[in-house]
């Protein structure tokens, strides 16, 4: 439900365009900073977390040396970079498609990428009594 209303925070630059007069590059970096917001606050809520948030497992633990320790910390960062511009970039170059192609508008699309989050959230509650925890 995250995604969806992630989603549903892309309608926020034609809602400042149109309802407040906010510049149209204004309304975007707009997004942007409380993009940027969000994700601090996710990060700082799980910097939070204690190790009682873990669940018991009898895996093998493995001891890190420092150095790997920094190589890995720059591997981390580095694959959330990637993940969040790899999200972006899909649904933008998806947004341009829908409105060069079907001439839809920005809220029509983010309307779209809602719904599409909310089926993808619900197919993955599973079907009562199934062992699987997906619907499919």
């Amino acid at each position: 439900m995250g995604h969806a209303l992630g989603a549903a925070l892309a309608v926020l630059p034609p809602l400042l365009r149109d309802f407040a007069g906010v510049d149209p590059l204004d309304s975007l970096r707009a997004a942007v900073v409380l993009y940027a917001a969000l994700y601090a606050a996710t990060a700082i809520l799980y910097l939070g977390l204690s190790s009682q948030a873990e669940s018991a497992t009898s895996a093998l633990r493995v001891e890190v040396s420092p150095q790997s320790r920094s190589i890995l910390a720059k591997m981390s960062f580095l694959f959330a970079l990637d993940s969040f511009a790899g999200g972006f970039q899909g649904q933008c170059a998806l947004r341009v498609f829908f409105h060069a192609q079907f001439g839809a508008s920005e809220a029509a699309i983010g309307m779209l990428f809602v719904g599409a989050r909310i089926m993808n959230a619900f197919s993955h509650l599973g079907a009562p009594g199934s062992p699987s925890a997906s619907a499919w």
